[in-house]
């Protein structure tokens, strides 16, 4: 499909604002500049009437199906949410739960400007097909834990989805993952360690997210989650590590020699607690820091764009100056270092590269006047300034329809339908 976006703000791979148009063709971006004549067809002729153009955002951690449990359970503890709450509705959920569960999610994504994810949740391959059918990109993040004791059981799993999926389809990846190191034993560490060595991949997991889970494995180790992790050699071909709320100085230094991206969660962290990450310190020490949402069970949104003003404005708070973290730094975070983090995109517009855009409405009153148009996306825009989402020159979201082969109604019942079922059995 041939389409021209025009009469548009370009926000460009420097991050600076020009104004001119965008060709799209076969999911591939062709011309970006000022407006041109040109003799060729379109199929779709865009009057974008002064809206920003954008490469979409990547959310670079999120659990898909978790919408189902949005507002399920609030309030709580972290290990009384899990434990008493989240871990006993998820064993009663199926995999058509899990299925529509994320096609939800791909709606809030697509509504929020992200074009790429990268979800760790059970029932992965219909968490996968629900992506693929919605036609979003995704990277799949392995889930395993072996608190059950079922350890070759959860390798052997792993290295299948790990050689399936990074040959499936041009819109999914796949990345070896765990949950944590305090839900892993030592052979499932090293297993996984040696998964890395044999395909020099990355691995992912969730890390130092609170203070009790440092103290346990410091107790346990001697050591932080980080480093214990690194002396098992999880991270030597480098990896994801998401929340990093709890990280002391010599975890931030063995991060970034091992080219680890830091994926902070800021509403998760604190609805649930957890504190608040300092990516000021992070970034200084030349860490990739990307953005992710976490699930809708602890956000309990999905919206980039809370996570982009908290990233910033937190960060301020954290180190006492109003100077830290910059609007620039932040966006670039939630396009360019999250499509690092996910390596399924570049991360900016440019010719040659896959059509994944959004388009940022300035005719609104949140968004004006135009003083500095990177400052409002980061301080003042929401997914409702939202007007269109492509991926790979697809367009899947505009003016609040959505193209994704189901409609809301459907996806709506179904998962209501689920909730219903699941909360009867418990």
């Amino acid at each position: 499909m041939n389409i021209r976006l025009y009469n548009a703000y370009i926000l460009n791979g420097n991050f600076d604002i020009s104004f001119g148009e965008i060709h799209i063709s076969e999911g591939k971006i062709v011309y970006i500049g000022n407006s041109k004549s040109t003799s060729k067809k379109w199929d779709r002729n865009i009057d974008m009437h002064n809206a920003v153009v954008m490469h979409g955002f990547s959310n670079c951690h999120t659990h898909s199906p978790m919408t189902l449990l949005r507002s399920y359970c609030d309030d709580q503890p972290l290990k009384v949410w899990l434990e008493k709450y989240i871990f006993p509705i998820e064993n009663k959920m199926t995999e058509e739960d899990c299925y529509y569960g994320t096609r939800l999610a791909t709606m809030e994504y697509l509504s929020s400007g992200i074009t790429a994810i990268a979800d760790m949740y059970f029932f992965q391959e219909h968490v996968i097909q629900a992506c693929i059918d919605s036609q979003i990109k995704v990277v799949g993040i392995g889930t395993a834990m072996d608190i059950d004791g079922k350890t070759d059981e959860k390798l052997e799993y792993l290295e299948q989805k790990y050689v399936k999926y990074n040959s499936y389809s041009p819109l999914c990846s796949y990345k070896l993952g765990f949950h944590a190191q305090y839900t892993a034993s030592d052979n499932l560490i090293k297993g996984i360690a040696e998964l890395s060595k044999k395909y020099k991949a990355e691995v992912c997991t969730h890390l130092s997210e609170t203070a009790s889970e440092v103290e346990s494995c410091i107790s346990e180790f001697g050591m932080t989650p980080a480093q214990y992790l690194i002396n098992h050699g999880i991270f030597d071909y480098g990896g994801n590590a998401y929340h990093c709320v709890h990280l002391d100085k010599k975890d931030i230094e063995l991060l970034n020699q091992k080219n680890v991206s830091i994926v902070t969660n800021p509403s998760s962290n604190l609805k649930l607690a957890s504190g608040i990450a300092d990516i000021d310190s992070f970034l200084k020490e030349g860490i990739n820091v990307a953005i992710g949402t976490d699930g809708a069970a602890s956000n309990n949104a999905l919206d980039m764009f809370r996570e982009i003003y908290l990233a910033a404005v937190l960060s301020k708070v954290v180190n006492n100056d109003a100077s830290a973290v910059s609007a620039k730094k932040v966006l670039e975070m939630a396009t360019l270092n999250g499509a690092k983090a996910l390596r399924n995109s570049s991360g900016v517009l440019e010719v040659g590269s896959d059509a994944d855009i959004t388009a940022i409405s300035l005719e609104q009153p949140n968004m004006q006047p135009i003083n500095n148009i990177v400052n409002n996306i980061v301080c003042s825009a929401s997914s409702k300034n939202i007007v269109l989402t492509m991926v790979k020159g697809k367009i899947l979201y505009e003016n609040g329809k959505y193209d994704i082969g189901i409609s809301p109604e459907e996806v709506y019942q179904k998962c209501n339908n689920s909730i219903k079922r699941l909360k009867s059995q418990i």
